[in-house]
C-alpha cells in the first residue's frame, strides 16, 4: 500500500474497512500496465487512471468466520471490501460461466477449528489473493462488472476496451455488502 494512501487513513483516523469511511486519494497509471488496452484519445506517452493492483490486506475473525479485507486500486479510485471465503466461491462460480478456465480456488475447509487456526487462515489468504491477481491479468474476467463489484470498484464499461462478457452479466447474482470506497 502506497505511503500516501496510508498518510490519507492517518490524516483522517479511519478505519478504511469500517463501512462509512472515506478517504480522498488519486493515482496515474501508464496505459501500458492496463491489460493492453487503449483508451480511444489516448496517445502514447499518455497517462490515465487505470487497473493496478489487489491485495488482502489482512484477515478476521467475525461471529465464527473468518473476513478478508480486499484492497483495490483501480480506475482512479480505491477501495477496500470486507469478503468471506463463501464470496469468493460465488465469484469464481460466476465467472467461470463466462470465461473459462479460471485459475484455482483453494479448497472449501469444512472443519470449523481450521477456519480458526491462523496458519491455514494466513496461508488461504495468499492463495485467495493469488488468484485474485491471476484474474487481474485474464482481461475478459477482469473487466466484466461482476468483479468489478467483488472488489468495490467502478466497472470499466466507459474506457472503449471493456469485452461484450459485462453485458452478459444480467442474470449473473449480485455479490453482496457494499464497499467502502476511497474516492480519488
Amino acid at each position: 500500500i502506497s505511503e500516501n494512501f496510508l498518510a490519507c487513513l492517518d490524516a483522517h483516523q479511519v478505519d478504511p474497512a469500517r463501512e462509512g469511511n472515506t478517504c480522498w486519494c488519486t493515482i496515474d497509471i501508464p496505459m501500458a500496465e492496463i491489460f493492453g488496452c487503449r483508451s480511444r484519445d489516448a496517445f502514447d506517452g499518455d497517462v490515465i487512471p487505470g487497473f493496478r493492483s489487489v491485495l488482502i490486506i489482512r484477515n478476521e475473525l467475525v461471529d465464527g468466520h473468518t473476513e478478508y479485507v480486499v484492497w483495490t486500486r483501480a480506475f482512479g479510485k480505491s477501495a477496500i471490501v470486507r469478503r468471506r471465503f463463501r464470496d469468493f466461491l460465488t465469484l469464481w462460480k460466476n465467472l467461470k460461466k463466462l470465461h473459462s478456465p479460471m485459475p484455482s480456488l483453494p479448497s472449501k475447509n469444512i472443519l470449523f477449528w481450521r477456519n480458526l487456526d491462523k496458519q491455514f487462515v494466513s496461508k488461504r489468504q495468499e492463495r485467495l489473493e493469488r488468484a485474485l491477481r491471476d484474474v487481474t491479468r485474464c482481461p475478459q474476467a477482469a473487466q466484466t462488472k461482476l468483479f468489478a463489484d467483488f472488489l468495490g470498484i467502478p466497472a470499466q464499461s466507459d474506457w472503449g476496451c471493456a469485452s461484450n462478457v459485462s453485458q452478459q452479466l444480467g442474470s449473473a447474482r449480485r455479490l453482496g455488502d457494499k464497499p467502502t470506497t476511497l474516492h480519488p
